[in-house]
């Protein structure tokens, strides 16, 4: 008998609060003051016509400081730009490249050499460059052939030098 008893008092415990939540009653409203002295009318309860919310403003003249981060805001296709005037992206420029290393396959020698952008570049005798050509490798440097531009006062008519590369630089004083 008094197991019966306390199932019935948790069942009614339970169900009371359950009937409650589908008897609500419509809440007060407060009413604000605005600028112009007039309260904004009481929201609409039951039936009434629905009030159509007001639009966000945004403070269009947000800037952002990176402190030293990638602006997260700039596209990460269209941020990087090219470093030289007229040289397109991907492009390697006698002047920019820096030879890696060396290596020998059954037909000559192959040089690899990295650009501005940090990719590295299988190339042989006779690959162009931006501004140039490959003329020659050998087991410690690369020749290049540079096509110059602009006209040099001191040598007028000169329109391509020969540029050579060491694979391991020779410094001075050593």
């Amino acid at each position: 008998m008094r197991q019966i008893f306390w199932v019935l008092l948790g069942v009614s415990l339970f169900l009371v609060p359950l009937s409650a939540i589908g008897h609500q009653t419509a809440a007060p409203y407060v009413v604000f003051q605005t600028d112009t002295g007039q309260a904004p009318p009481p929201p609409a309860v039951g039936g009434g016509q629905k009030v159509p919310d007001q639009p966000e403003t945004y403070d269009i003249n947000y800037t952002y400081d990176p402190g030293g981060r990638r602006d997260p805001f700039v596209s990460l296709m269209t941020g990087i730009k090219s470093g030289k005037q007229g040289v397109p992206k991907g492009a390697i420029t006698v002047e920019d490249a820096k030879v890696v290393g060396i290596t020998r396959n059954k037909t000559g020698f192959v040089a690899i050499l990295v650009g501005t952008d940090n990719k590295a570049r299988f190339m042989k005798v006779g690959d162009k460059l931006f501004d140039g050509e490959i003329l020659n490798i050998e087991a410690d440097k690369v020749t290049f052939r540079q096509d110059l531009k602009e006209d040099n006062p001191a040598a007028p008519g000169l329109r391509s030098k020969e540029v050579v590369k060491r694979l391991y630089p020779v410094q001075e004083g050593t």
